[in-house]
């Protein structure tokens, strides 16, 4: 009977032991996720951080396995990204205020400061600021980084912990870009967000403001802000990140030291990289750009806000045409400028397309004034001239001429108008001509480097460029004499007649 109950009795320990075991696992390996209360300031939230759970999980397990796939990198933590700081007085009691950047360094360079209550020995855990004194910062001037919206909306969620891949890490940041922890029963704090723009937000947020309340008036907070959701910030960019300590006492000064301790700033990097490419492709194709030459397929990285001028180049027998781009950049005064001022402002694409020298026929002022007459009729098209290429003709030539960019507005009905005018002027007959002259150079006849017979005698006497230099000089005066305007035009009809 007894050898019976032992043996009942290590069944029943067996058991429990192959029931107890998964349930022990399932605990020790379940994922946390955490939920947050929001700001009066809409996008900003507040996290409990190392009171209701102890050591800090899952807020600093999610926020250091970002850091680890490179999702996030935190500001402070090299000279680089310390623009400014200051200290004062510790309280209740002095001593614990970092004094020296290479303190502010050491306490901004990891999430390693939690407790159920403040450590006296917190030194280098952490930014003690005392009372008043503030940190400023973001990332290295040197780097072609700055916190940019990642287009997601937050919920008020982070989590799971326990990411295993850059895609579970993502998902657990949940749309947030900056996490500020703070250790000092989340002391008040004024936080400050600009960039080079103007553009600048202030948040304030009050002692002991996590609710609900926690033990040791909330020892530790994360607080995580949401660009996407913050009026003024979406679509742009913060590279400034100001935290200054409220300055006011706390009313409780039993929990250990109550003013402003970061103990990490957490945020999104993204890198300004622009792709160049060109059209066709080869390695006599190639843009200039802040000092560095690049062909098809070539990327690099700019910090954001860099202008400069880019600059199209190609080999003998070709032209540049126009530039086309995509994502966060923009071109001045517009895509048809050989060169033309590039602005970045957080990365995207550069193409240069270039066409043959002078693969066209020349159009006489007949046959533009049949070209312009089919489309203002509407009655379908010659020759293949849709509405969009006759625009891309007359942006052109704005963009080329003074002409017609300054003298004369161009328009598809100025145009038409003015090749169908019975107006007998000289300049009026000169400015015909001109626009004749310049819709060829627009439809691929001919090239400003290319020659050209500006006499009727039929041999080459002058670079387009040249002679429509001499004609719009001409039409620019308004004192210029009748030979003189005929002139003008005697050139560009004997161009339009090649």
């Amino acid at each position: 009977m007894k050898s019976k109950a032992k043996s009942l009795i290590a069944i029943l320990l067996l058991l429990a032991v192959l029931l107890i075991e998964p349930l022990h696992l399932n605990i020790v390996t379940a994922q946390q996720s955490i939920t947050g209360t929001q700001d009066d300031t809409f996008g900003v939230w507040l996290f409990n951080a190392g009171t209701t759970v102890p050591a800090g999980a899952p807020t600093d397990d999610i926020i250091e396995r970002a850091i680890f796939y490179d999702l996030l990198d935190y500001i402070g933590d090299s000279s680089g990204e310390v623009y400014d700081w200051d200290y004062g007085l510790s309280e209740p009691t002095a001593g614990q205020e970092d004094t020296t950047l290479p303190e502010v360094l050491e306490g901004l360079s990891a999430i390693d400061d939690f407790g159920m209550i403040a450590n006296s020995g917190d030194d280098a855990a952490n930014f003690d600021t005392g009372s008043g004194g503030y940190f400023e910062g973001g990332f290295d001037l040197a780097l072609a980084y700055v916190i940019y919206p990642d287009g997601i909306k937050a919920d008020g969620v982070v989590g799971p912990d326990g990411a295993v891949n850059a895609q579970e890490a993502e998902e657990a940041i949940e749309g947030y870009e900056i996490f500020i922890f703070e250790d000092a029963e989340l002391s008040g704090m004024i936080i400050t967000l600009s960039n080079k723009l103007g553009l600048s937000i202030s948040i304030t947020l009050d002692d002991l403001q996590v609710d609900p309340p926690t033990p040791n008036a909330a020892d530790d907070t994360m607080i995580a802000i949401d660009l996407d959701s913050m009026t003024g910030f979406d679509g742009t960019y913060i590279d400034k990140i100001r935290i200054q300590d409220d300055g006011i006492t706390q009313s409780r000064t039993d929990t250990g030291d109550t003013t402003l301790e970061i103990d990490a700033i957490a945020t999104r990097t993204v890198e300004c990289t622009v792709n160049f490419y060109t059209d066709p492709v080869g390695s006599s194709f190639n843009i200039t750009f802040e000092g560095s030459t690049y062909v098809n397929g070539d990327s690099d990285t700019f910090p954001y806000g860099t202008s400069g001028s880019a600059y199209a180049d190609c080999p003998l027998g070709w032209v540049f045409d126009h530039w086309e781009i995509v994502g966060n950049v923009a071109l001045d005064p517009d895509e048809y400028a050989n060169p033309v001022t590039f602005t970045i402002t957080c990365g995207g694409d550069l193409k240069a397309v270039f066409r043959e020298e002078g693969t066209g026929d020349f159009g006489t002022i007949g046959y533009w004034k049949h070209v312009f007459y089919v489309w203002k009729v509407g009655k379908g098209t010659f020759k293949d001239y849709v509405e969009s290429i006759l625009e891309g003709y007359i942006a052109r030539i704005n963009a080329e001429s003074t002409v017609f960019s300054e003298n004369f507005t161009l328009t598809m009905e100025s145009a038409h108008d003015l090749l169908w005018t019975r107006d007998n002027d000289m300049r009026t007959r000169a400015l015909k001509q001109c626009l004749a002259s310049w819709l060829n150079w627009a439809d691929n006849a001919v090239t400003p480097s290319q020659m050209v017979d500006i006499d009727y005698d039929g041999h080459p006497d002058m670079t387009f460029g040249d002679a429509m230099t001499i004609v719009e000089n001409i039409l620019r005066n308004p004192d210029s004499s009748r030979e003189e305007l005929e002139h003008a035009k005697n050139i560009c009809d004997s161009i339009n007649n090649m």
